[in-house]
């Protein structure tokens, strides 16, 4: 009898053990750790700056920022001058690397007309351009653009360089405009700029007459005498009837705008081949002559179209096109105009 009273004690003590066994392994899985890819977030990755924001900051990389070579510079790489006229810079080492000069002529431009353009193309980041006291640095893009000012030189340059005939027969001036070009680890180049061609901005500066007089730094003081007279129009060249020494010595203007006509002509025109028949509304020409030195408004009246029908014009739908008057009929209109305002 005792003998299995003892076996049925120990069985229940041996029950009550595996009992209190596995209940402590499921508190200790209960309280193992999780594996690191199912852990929540920190409470410091709510903050501002931190968690996965600050991990996302720190993979954005800053720029990396051009350094200057150290050591002593090498020569000035060798150039080339190309283009028409020579006013494009070439750096014989560098495919298709170019610093073009040439001047500016829209009046719309934020540094007005009479700047000089520097175009630069393919040129190493940090190249820097020198034009007198101002420098230009080119950015990693392939095209760079510069605008350097030269109102205040412009007044004593030759009146014969505003040209108003054939491009091939314009005299193209040196503005005396020293340049430096500089390649990061190079020696300097350096020059003149070029001969270029002001008539277009000279013309454009012109017109600026429309809003005041229009001066030159340095120009001597009027005397009011009339020497001649510049045709300003809007597009095209300019037209310079009488004399003048130097561009300051420029005394009329006659600014040209398009006045609204009801003239049509008809013109046979060749469309693809084919000859057709355009109704070719012909423009004339308001003229307004100002005095440059004063602003004053001199006279204004209407110069009619020739009534030619044009070498070529941009037709559109139903065979219609416009066409402002010739340069030539504006010539002969200046010349005559010119001779009554003499004095």
């Amino acid at each position: 009898m005792r003998t299995r009273f003892s076996m049925l004690l120990v069985a229940l003590l041996s029950l009550a053990l595996v009992a209190s066994c596995g209940k402590k392994d499921e508190e200790k899985k209960d309280g193992e750790k999780a594996p690191e890819a199912m852990k929540g977030p920190k409470k410091d990755s709510m903050k501002p700056g931190k968690g996965m924001d600050a991990e996302m900051k720190a993979e954005v990389k800053p720029e990396k920022k051009v350094e200057a070579p150290t050591g002593p510079l090498k020569d000035a790489p060798e150039i080339e001058w190309k283009g028409y006229k020579k006013t494009k810079l070439t750096i014989k080492s560098i495919a298709k690397s170019e610093v073009w000069f040439y001047m500016a002529s829209l009046s719309s431009s934020d540094s007005g007309p009479l700047t000089l353009n520097i175009s630069t193309r393919e040129l190493p980041e940090g190249t820097k351009v020198v034009l007198g006291d101002k420098t230009f640095t080119v950015d990693k893009r392939k095209y760079g653009y510069f605008k350097y000012s030269v109102k205040d030189i412009m007044g004593p340059l030759p009146l014969s360089a505003v040209y108003h005939k054939r491009s091939y027969k314009k005299k193209y001036i040196k503005l005396g405009v020293k340049f430096k070009v500089e390649l990061p680890g190079f020696k300097a180049i350096e020059g003149e700029v070029p001969a270029i061609d002001p008539s277009s901005s000279v013309k454009n500066y012109m017109r600026e007459v429309e809003d005041g007089k229009v001066l030159f730094k340095g120009e001597p003081k009027y005397d009011g005498k009339v020497r001649n007279l510049i045709v300003a129009t809007k597009y095209g060249s300019p037209y310079i009837a009488g004399k003048g020494d130097k561009i300051w010595d420029l005394d009329l203007v006659a600014v040209v705008n398009d006045e609204p006509s009801t003239v049509v002509k008809k013109c046979k025109m060749t469309i693809k081949k084919k000859v057709v028949e355009v109704a070719v509304t012909l423009i004339d020409a308001k003229v307004t002559i100002y005095n440059r030195h004063t602003g004053e408004k001199v006279s204004t009246e209407v110069v009619k179209h020739g009534g030619k029908c044009p070498y070529y014009a941009t037709v559109k739908a139903g065979n219609t096109a416009t066409h402002t008057i010739d340069s030539s009929d504006l010539h002969k209109w200046a010349d005559k105009a010119f001779k009554k305002l003499k004095k």
